[in-house]
């Protein structure tokens, strides 16, 4: 019996436009500019203070919809590239939130933004592909811990990392040692590549 593929991909930065969302809210507190996408930030913290930082983070945590309802990045036609995927291999989404936050409503927030935007129709079963976790060290345990071959990510503690593609921002393109793509849809390239050389039962 042929095991299939185990392949992982990222939310924020990737799938879903966190950026723009978090520093939206960051502009109505502070005044502080936006972001349209992470292209244009060269920073991980969107240069906000640390004091700036703890109050949207303490509001995000109170308010799990902040992450149901985050702009997509993902595109129709890539997201139907994830549903096609998930048909021929094991497909898990892995992504990062606060320690501190409504964990439940949390990943029931997030689970329910994937049934939107990558079209995924029952949210409990999206939740058992759900992998939340409470830092970047934590998801790199996750990602050996669920045995993935290959794994997109943009968080710049996670370059270089065995199994990891990052998806390069100008936040995380550093000394070049990380195996990088430029895209989404050159990451599914290259698993779509990589399934096909599995034999199908």
């Amino acid at each position: 019996m042929t095991e299939k593929l185990r392949i992982g991909f990222d939310l924020d930065g990737v799938l879903a436009n966190f950026t723009v969302a978090f520093t939206t809210l960051a502009s109505g507190m502070f005044g502080t500019p936006v972001y349209p996408d992470c292209r244009c930030v060269d920073v991980y913290s969107f240069g906000l203070t640390d004091g700036e930082m703890d109050n949207l983070w303490n509001y995000v945590n109170s308010h799990p919809a902040f992450w149901r309802n985050l702009p997509p990045l993902v595109t129709p036609q890539e997201a139907e590239r994830i549903r096609d995927l998930a048909c021929r291999a094991d497909v898990f989404f892995l992504t990062t939130r606060p320690e501190k936050g409504v964990q439940g409503a949390v990943t029931a927030a997030t689970a329910d933004w994937l049934c939107a935007h990558i079209g995924l129709e029952d949210p409990l079963q999206v939740e058992s592909r759900l992998i939340v976790s409470g830092s970047a060290l934590e998801k790199a345990k996750d990602i050996v811990a669920l045995k993935l071959h290959l794994h997109i990510d943009d968080h710049p503690a996670l370059v270089g990392w065995p199994r990891i593609m990052t998806l390069r921002y100008p936040y995380n393109d550093g000394d070049g040692a990380g195996n990088y793509v430029d895209s989404l849809s050159e990451y599914l390239t290259i698993v779509e590549m990589l399934v096909r050389c599995v034999p199908q039962e």
